[in-house]
């Protein structure tokens, strides 16, 4: 059926594709109405063409290629079809490995190496204070707001500068009364962040006036929340916290506002999500004041001006309020990247945590090399005939590396759908306080990478396997009869090798995760100063004109009296803040007749609590005495131990008389009781000064319930005593003791828990590899046991040589591991706690750990191996 007698030059495919295209076309023209022989002319004529010839062959090129390529992909499949538990095996290997990396690169990715959700936010800055003579306790400080009001007034190199600062608003006639979560801030903070309104407006200029900042711009979420969405919803007024304000704006939803914690110390007390916003409005008290550190301030750097300028300007204000200040304090400032600032110390953890993945996949590596090793020697056979046969080796190779990709791209793939669940997984036990925890999810940019890595592992341990089965000798192996051999001295070293190297990368992964146990066993075990079993904790808020002084006291006195009067309460205490929830009022400790200047005082945080407070936490004064209500009418303070020593090194501190704090009477000292955590269980607790609430009743207070049985089922009981003693009080954030030890070492705890299944992963799939690269020499050593057998050795003869063999190389990984680990644990000792990067235990404990791991891996096939008996080890496969 041919119409023409032409044969390509090339090769014979080739030429019917030719033909084939000539068919075509004279079939065309026939259908276009021309006779038959001039549809052949006419195809002839346009194919004769030289450079249309050249064209077509170029493109008969490239459909061969990747003909050639289905083909390959074929053939995998068919060829790992046939080997189901190893395919199995090598896909799940992988799998697990790019699932892991997939998930933390996404929450590394999303935290961070990806930019802020802001426009051009590599030009926004945050600026904190230092006061060099409180370094070693407070390393950095929130803004004051007359030294905010000179930055902005004088870097010339900001193109914009804003202060941000908490807001206290409650809500009350509509439902449970409720404590809002608000915020004041500079006009232009909105914009630098580039918000914009849905409805309404943002706050300006005029709104940051004293006497006109009662105005509301709302978050998206809280208006469809609260409001259902309701479009008329601007100008409306709110009666919050006994003051009217007004409703002038929307944001749109696409809009985040950093979260609790992410703008620094100046914002730690500001809620995980932010539901309105109001405008600074200093008054001028807080215009004048020097002693206040209250505020965060952001700035966005002027297009072509350098962050140098910026810095050098801002120093220099800080240098002339220094020059000014009588108390001889010497102010600095700190300059970060806004990103920086708000992903803090996480950062380095993550890319810690990165780091481990990355040596997981390493591992994965080597294991799949080993096992493709180990199958390579099943199919020596296979690879000698096809060479004998005039198949190409090169042909070979990249047929053995077309199975590698297609199981890189089946583990990928199986890796990157388990990621989604994992990532869930672990957003779900994250701690709250992640920066950026929000924007963490699996999106386009994470899959991409995650195919990338997949596709670069299958290349990386595929590559020696496929030049291992196109280097065959088809003389050797078909002379042999297909008797398996001892290996060359290069297979060998190969195989010492990746022992040697799956060894000491899991060496350093249980090293990382030893050490951070011993931290994390050590933290648990800190003595805080008080005791959390058993207690209730819950907040209440007394904000508003109507609560002056005396009023809160009288509605604290009558709660008190009311949890303690519950069925079942030991202690009924009340705190202006919790142990491990943060400062609150840091002020210096002055003594009667005090000389020295402020800067050479001790600082302390300023605590109001009542005489129950101490035995609700378990708290035993160590000199003098616990307040009581005798102590009414008299000013008295109980000073924590740090700070009675500050204060009277080498004295009684007792009868002593001290100010805490400027606005402060002078009161007698009457207890000292033990230094408490104030921060952080891994910080020393701050110095502390406690107060009688009756002596200054502050408007926020944690009320504490002990027990001797369950402390949440006190809820109900506390919420009904609030409430008789005032409807209209909100009780917010409900939690036991327990649970607030438990946040506070959470961050601590989500990394232990990645390092130990990450460190457990590599220590099964070491073991695995162990067990492929035994099992695989052994296979080559089928002729070596049989003969030793034969000549008499025994079992345990044989046995103990393999296992002499393999523990070399394990002892040279593991030496190799403990030494960088050593080496790497220096870039992380600031995550460690009381535990040093060479911690003799863990060198200890990791070899015993990995040794017994290779111990049980190469004894298995090894006694199998001797089990054949020297006739089955002699005979030909």
């Amino acid at each position: 059926m041919s119409f023409f007698n032409w044969r390509a030059r090339r090769n014979d495919d080739l030429g019917d594709e030719i033909q084939s295209h000539l068919r075509m076309d004279a079939a065309d023209r026939i259908a276009r109405g021309e006779s038959v022989d001039d549809a052949r002319a006419g195809a002839l004529r346009e194919f004769g063409n030289v450079t249309l010839i050249k064209e077509t062959t170029r493109e008969m090129w490239r459909w061969n290629i990747v003909d050639q390529i289905i083909r390959d992909v074929r053939y995998a499949f068919r060829t790992l079809g046939r080997s189901r538990a190893f395919s199995i095996a090598a896909i799940l290997t992988l799998a697990v490995g790019i699932a892991a990396a997939t998930v933390i690169f996404s929450v590394t990715d999303h935290v961070v190496l990806r930019s802020l959700p802001y426009p051009q936010a590599d030009r926004l800055f945050a600026v904190q204070e230092v006061i060099l003579e409180l370094r070693d306790t407070y390393p950095t400080l929130p803004a004051n707001a007359s030294h905010f009001l000179e930055w902005q007034r004088r870097c010339t190199a900001c193109e914009s500068m804003g202060a941000i600062g908490d807001l206290s608003l409650t809500r009350s006639g509509t439902g449970d009364p409720q404590v809002l979560s608000a915020v004041r801030l500079s006009p232009n903070v909105l914009p630098m962040l580039g918000a914009h309104a849905q409805f309404g407006r943002l706050l300006t200029t005029t709104d940051d006036e004293p006497g006109r900042e009662r105005v509301l711009v709302l978050s998206n979420k809280y208006w469809r929340r609260a409001f259902g969405s309701d479009t008329a919803i601007i100008g409306r007024t709110l009666t919050l916290s006994d003051n009217s304000w007004q409703i002038v704006g929307v944001l749109a939803a696409d809009f985040a506002f950093p979260r609790n914690g992410e703008l620094g110390i100046g914002a730690a007390t500001l809620p995980a999500e932010t539901e309105m916003f109001a405008p600074l409005a200093f008054s001028e008290r807080q215009r004048t004041t020097p002693g206040e550190f209250n505020y965060s301030v952001i700035f966005k750097l002027a297009k072509g001006a350098t962050l140098a300028r910026a810095k050098a300007e801002i120093s220099a204000t800080e240098r002339a309020f220094t020059e000014r200040n009588s108390d001889k304090m010497t102010f600095q400032a700190s300059i970060l990247p806004l990103q920086q600032q708000m992903v803090g110390n996480t950062g380095r953890a993550l890319l810690f945590l990165l780091a481990a993945v990355g040596a997981i996949l390493l591992i994965v590596c080597v294991n799949l090399t080993n096992l493709l090793l180990a199958r390579h020697a099943e199919r020596v056979r296979e690879s000698a005939v096809r060479v004998a046969l005039g198949a190409n080796p090169g042909r070979l190779v990249w047929q053995a590396l077309t199975e590698s990709l297609v199981l890189a791209v089946l583990g990928g793939a199986i890796g990157i759908a388990a990621s989604r669940w994992g990532l869930q997984l672990l957003l779900k036990f994250a701690p709250s306080n992640l920066p950026r925890l929000p924007e963490i999810q699996l999106d386009s940019r994470v899959v991409a990478v995650a195919m990338l890595l997949s596709l670069t592992t299958g290349l990386v341990f595929g590559v020696v396997p496929a030049l291992r089965f196109g280097r065959v000798n088809p003389a050797d192996v078909l002379k042999s009869g297909g008797r398996t051999h001892s290996g060359s001295r290069v297979a060998k070293r190969t195989r010492n090798f990746l022992i040697a190297s799956q060894v000491g990368l899991s060496t350093t992964l249980l090293y990382a995760t030893g050490l951070f146990l011993s931290s994390f066993v050590r933290v648990l075990h800190v003595d805080k100063g008080f005791t959390e079993q058993r207690v209730l904790a819950l907040d209440v808020a007394l904000y508003g004109n109507s609560w002056n002084a005396s009023r809160r006291a009288a509605f604290y006195d009558e709660v008190i009296q009311r949890l303690a009067g519950t069925s079942g309460v030991k202690f009924a205490g009340i705190a202006s803040k919790l142990p491990l929830e943060g400062e609150q009022q840091v002020d210096a400790l002055s003594r009667e007749n005090e000389t020295r200047v402020q800067s050479e005082r001790p600082t302390a945080n300023i605590r109001y609590v009542n005489p129950e407070y101490f035995g609700a936490l378990g708290i035993v004064p160590r000199l003098g005495r616990v307040m009581s209500s005798a102590d009414r009418g008299h000013n008295v303070v109980m000073l924590s131990e740090r700070a009675a020593r500050a204060l009277w090194p080498a004295e009684n501190p007792i009868g002593k008389r001290v100010q805490p704090g400027e606005n402060d009477s002078i009161a007698e000292v009457i207890g000292i009781v033990p230094d408490v955590r104030t921060t952080s269980i891994e910080r020393p607790g701050s110095l502390a000064a406690y107060i009688p609430y009756w002596q200054h009743a502050p408007p926020t207070a944690t009320l504490l319930v002990s027990t001797a049985g369950d402390a949440l089922a006190l809820t109900t009981g506390a919420r009904a005593a609030v409430r008789a003693a005032n409807k209209s009080v909100p009780v917010s954030n409900v939690r036991t003791m327990e649970q607030v030890v438990s946040a506070a070492v959470a961050v601590r705890r989500f990394q232990l828990l990645l390092l130990m299944l990450f460190a457990a992963s590599a220590l099964v799939t070491a073991c695995v590899g162990i067990y492929g690269i035994i099992s695989h020499s052994l296979v080559r050593r089928n002729n070596e046991i049989g003969v030793r057998m034969a000549l008499g050795a025994r079992a345990i003869d044989v046995q103990w040589l393999v296992l002499k063999e393999t523990l070399k190389p394990v002892g040279y990984g593991v030496v190799s591991g403990v030494f960088l680990s050593v080496v790497l644990g220096q870039l992380v000792r600031s995550l460690l706690f009381e535990v040093k990067p060479a911690d003799p235990l863990t060198i200890a404990v990791v070899p015993l750990m990995l040794a017994l791991v290779a111990v049980a891996a190469c004894f298995v096939p090894a006694r199998r191996a001797t089990l054949r008996g020297p006739a089955l080890a002699l005979r030909a496969d």
